[in-house]
């Protein structure tokens, strides 16, 4: 190989190379960035128990696909409403169902 033909091989190589390199810091960022419906339900759930005027022991998170469902009972329209707040509040939420009911009491 001439020298001319062995420099632009190189030249090529390292393209290449760097190229390649992009391609998976890409793609690894971008796994890094995403939010599991898993992490969004602790999430939420964090939110929620960090709410002092919302008793969340009678509460389930659940979430698919980043929809995020509320069920269960509270003590008041208020804490339906912080609830819901809390839970449109997490990253990777990208919406939320709520079919919280408030208690009544006899």
């Amino acid at each position: 190989m001439t020298k001319t033909n062995l420099l632009a091989s190189c030249v090529l190589t390292l393209m290449l190379v760097a190229v390649a390199g992009c391609a998976a810091t890409s793609h690894q960022q971008t796994m890094v960035g995403a939010t599991s419906d898993t992490d969004i339900t602790a999430n939420v759930n964090a939110a929620v128990d960090d709410l002092a005027t919302l008793d969340a022991s009678s509460m389930e998170v659940a979430t698919a696909n980043g929809v995020v469902h509320l069920s269960g009972f509270v003590s008041s329209h208020a804490q339906v409403v912080a609830a819901t707040d809390a839970a449109r509040s997490v990253a990777g939420v990208t919406s939320v169902r709520n079919d919280m009911m408030v208690k009544t009491i006899r």
